[in-house]
Order: C-alpha cells, then sequence, then structure tokens
C-alpha cells in the first residue's frame, strides 16, 4: 500500500482488477468520504483534494503502491464537471477513480484518471507521477 497514513491517506478500497505493475490496462480504486474526514472536518471537502485522490489510486491500481513513496508530479487538462460543480463533494460520497498509464519514460508515468461519483464524472484529468529510482 502506499506510504500515506492518516489524516492523508484517501484511498479506502483498491478493488480486484488492478493492473500489474508497468502494465498499461486500467484500474479502479475507490474512496467514501466521512463527516469526520480530516480533510473536511465535517464541512464539503475540496475539490481540489480530487487530485490527489486521482495519485493515490493511481499508485494503487497500477501496482506501485508497495515499491515505495512515489510523488505526484503534475496534473495537466483537469477538468472539473458540471455535476461537481453543480453539488460539491459531501460526506456520504462515495468516489471510485479509474485510472491507467498512457505513457512512462523511465520512473516517470502518465495517467488518464477519472473519478466518478454514483456513476456520474466528475472530474478527469492528466498526472504525472514520478516513482523511486528503479522502479517502473
Amino acid at each position: 500500500m502506499i506510504p500515506h497514513r492518516y489524516p492523508f491517506r484517501l484511498i479506502d478500497v483498491d478493488t480486484p482488477g488492478r493492473a500489474a505493475p508497468g502494465r498499461a490496462a486500467p484500474g479502479r480504486a475507490t474512496f467514501r468520504l466521512t463527516a469526520d474526514g480530516a480533510m473536511a472536518r465535517g464541512a464539503a471537502f475540496p475539490a481540489v483534494l480530487a487530485i490527489e485522490i486521482l495519485a493515490q489510486a493511481s499508485m494503487v491500481v497500477l501496482g506501485h503502491g508497495g515499491e515505495g513513496l512515489g510523488y505526484l508530479a503534475g496534473a495537466d487538462d483537469v477538468e472539473f464537471h458540471p455535476a461537481l460543480r453543480e453539488r460539491p463533494f459531501a460526506p456520504g460520497d462515495t468516489l471510485a477513480a479509474t485510472v491507467s498509464r498512457t505513457a512512462a519514460f523511465g520512473s516517470i508515468l502518465k495517467v488518464r484518471g477519472q473519478l466518478d461519483r454514483n456513476s456520474q464524472t466528475v472530474v478527469t484529468a492528466n498526472l504525472m507521477l514520478s516513482l523511486p529510482e528503479g522502479v517502473e
């Protein structure tokens, strides 16, 4: 599992069918928002946390979660969809992250991520992740 611990580990469940290390196959992870979550403190969750959720999901489902510390190195083409603007993240939501590797160069991965709430896409983004030396 990725090295994050409470309060910054956001992924609750990584679902079966995750990709093997080095594979481009998509995988999925889920996150349940709770009212006492450290990031919310009883209020709505900031939408920007969706990027961190996608990054953590990427490390888990692409098989790098147990390899050591990975870093979110960048995000581009981030789109917060109308469904999120109409109703922000709130306690009780279950978010499903689907991620797939789109490119790799040494220990740098480019990942396409999509975050869904109740089967409706709320955020999409391209992420760049940096893995520890020797991990590809």
